[in-house]
């Protein structure tokens, strides 16, 4: 039995260290999952329109996945949730949600799902009245 320990003595040394090393970062670099409500913020609204009604959620849930370490700076004062409606057109748009629609996302987070997946916004055409 002691032969077979002494035997190549330096290459189990290290592959020990090395498994203990590969060990540590596996344990460290694990992932949680967060869920925030993000309030929708609403860009470049068409002059010529505005929203209908109240259809539109105050916030929306997601979730992020991030490693341990980095759960913190997750906040949801720090993040928006943006919808550009430069491309919309007037009644109803329904819109998807996607990873970019999340502002100010710290790096090496994920977006993983929203709740809900659309959001439909209606918009009529904003009404002019003549001041005399």
């Amino acid at each position: 039995m002691k032969e077979w320990l002494l035997t190549d003595w330096k290459f189990k040394l290290i592959s020990v260290a090395l498994a203990l090393v590969l060990w540590f970062f596996v344990i460290n670099e694990q992932s949680l999952e967060v869920v925030l409500s993000l309030p929708i913020e609403v860009v470049d609204l068409p002059q010529n329109a505005e929203l209908v009604g109240d259809n539109l959620p105050p916030s929306v849930r997601v979730t992020f996945r991030a490693p341990k370490e980095r759960v913190s700076r997750l906040h949801s004062w720090s993040l928006k949730l943006s919808l550009d409606l430069g491309q919309t057109v007037l009644g109803r748009n329904v819109f998807t949600l996607y990873p970019k629609n999340v502002q100010n996302l710290p790096r090496g987070i994920e977006v993983l799902d929203f709740s809900p997946s659309q959001v439909i916004i209606v918009l009529k055409p904003v009404k002019l009245q003549k001041v005399r």
